[in-house]
C-alpha cells in the first residue's frame, strides 16, 4: 500500500507524521523517518483489524 505521509515538526527533536487518508491517525518520532515508520505500522494494524 502507498500512503501520502505529511510531516510537522513539533519541537526541535520531535516530528509528527500523519496520513491524510486516515484522519486523526498520527505518530511521533525523533526523526521524520521514524515517525513515518510508526504511522505506517499503525495504519496497517488498523486496516488489518477492519478487514477481520
Amino acid at each position: 500500500m502507498h500512503f501520502d505521509v505529511k510531516f510537522k515538526q513539533d519541537t526541535a527533536d520531535c516530528w509528527i507524521a500523519e496520513i491524510s487518508e486516515f484522519p486523526g491517525v498520527l505518530a511521533y518520532g525523533a526523526t521524520p523517518g521514524r515517525a513515518a515508520a510508526k504511522v505506517r505500522t499503525l495504519v496497517l494494524q488498523i486496516a488489518n483489524h477492519v478487514a477481520k
